[in-house]
């Protein structure tokens, strides 16, 4: 046990030397450096921010100094004093903890010779305690201020159970205030968490909020894209008259924003365009109609005249016409790929010609004359009109 005491005391030995060693050197590099030319301040003018930084700067150098006389003890009064000014000090609080713990290895000041008094011994622990109070107090709050509660509840909770340890080195009414302060910070970084705890919640409610208004905004906004560009669609389908293809459009519309405006008017104009348009275009036709029934009305209106070889029907004596090619017809029928008359008309056609007409037509005899001879012969004759009267008589 000795001998891992006496190697622990020689490593921090060696450590505290290099730290004296280190400091010395920068002592010296401050020492011998020129010193920048200041303009002199009245002492009114130093502002209480600047007195502060110059005692605790003051009391480190005391502090460093007093370590490498190896006055350990003086060196921790130093260091808390500096903790006194600045709570939470990296610096100071480090060299306290190395010189209480060379104090704890048993280091020997260079003024007291000797084990140490008892009232001695009750004052470091006491500065002991209250220092170590002090930073874990100061840690809980720093912890706390980066909402890392529960390292700030382990902070205060070990400054409170190392307070309740040395308890015998206190005063009942320090002890007393410390427990209050402990409490108090206990407390308050509870509620913090619960604060932290309801911001957090406030801040996913209010994410998510906005992440929905977003939504919506952006559907919103592609919505009314979509419109827009049919609605110039329709305008453009509109003025090429493709009045169906329009109104699919405007359904399609109608469809993603049932009550917008433009496309319920357009819908309507369209179609009152569409039915105007329908409207007109019947009308033209059938005034075309009417014309074309007219102009053949007034055609077969028109009296025959004399026609043997002009364009057009002719006609021998202009009483009656026949068509212009009636001799191809003529030769075509009976023909493949020619006129065939119905059966019933042919049956005629064969009686007719089996029939010798009992009569001649002198070359003096007019077109009317001869016409009057053959209506009285036919008169004579029995003239067919049903097929069924054909098929009974054998024909």
């Amino acid at each position: 046990m000795h001998c891992r005491l006496l190697g622990r005391f020689q490593k921090l030995t060696v450590a505290v030397a290099l730290a004296a060693g280190a400091s010395s050197l920068l002592l010296g590099a401050d020492e011998g450096a020129a010193p920048d030319p200041a303009p002199k301040e009245a002492p009114e003018q130093v502002d209480l921010a600047t007195q502060h930084a110059a005692k605790v700067n003051a009391a480190l150098l005391a502090a460093r100094r007093l370590e490498r006389e190896g006055l350990w003890r003086k060196a921790a009064a130093k260091y808390s004093e500096v903790l006194q000014l600045m709570p939470g000090n990296e610096q100071a609080s480090r060299g306290y903890q190395q010189a209480m713990a060379m104090l704890d290895q048993g280091s020997m000041t260079k003024s007291v010779s000797g084990a140490a008094s008892v009232e001695q011994r009750y004052q470091e622990q006491q500065t002991r305690a209250k220092v170590e109070f002090e930073e874990g107090y100061t840690r809980a709050q720093q912890l706390m201020s980066e909402e890392d509660f529960a390292g700030a509840d382990r902070a205060i909770l070990t400054a409170q159970i190392k307070l309740r340890q040395r308890k015998q080195y206190l005063a009942a009414a320090d002890l007393a205030e410390m427990n209050k302060r402990a409490e108090a910070m206990i407390s308050v970084i509870g509620d913090a968490r619960v604060n932290a705890r309801l911001l957090a919640q406030q801040a996913a409610a209010d994410e998510a909020q906005a992440s929905r208004s977003a939504e919506i905004n952006r559907a919103e906004t592609e919505k009314t894209k979509i419109i827009r560009e049919n609605l110039i669609r329709v305008r453009q389908l509109q003025s090429e008259l493709k009045y169906r293809e329009a109104l699919q459009i405007l359904d399609e519309i109608l469809f993603i924003d049932p009550q917008n405006p433009a496309a319920l008017a357009l819908r309507d104009v369209i179609r009152t365009t569409e039915m105007y348009r329908k409207y007109s275009e019947y009308q033209q036709q059938r005034a075309y109609g009417e014309a074309e029934v007219s102009l053949e009305n007034q055609r077969l209106q028109q009296i025959p005249a004399r026609n043997l070889t002009g364009p057009g029907e002719r006609s021998i004596s202009g009483r009656m016409s026949y068509p212009e090619d009636w001799p191809q017809i003529s030769h075509r029928r009976g023909t493949d790929g020619g006129y065939m008359m119905p059966a019933a008309d042919r049956a005629v056609f064969r009686k007719l010609q089996s029939i010798k007409l009992p009569f001649m037509f002198p070359p003096t005899t007019t077109f009317e004359s001869a016409l009057n001879i053959l209506q009285e012969a036919m008169d004579g004759l029995k003239i067919y009109t049903d097929w069924n009267a054909l098929k009974d008589d054998g024909i």
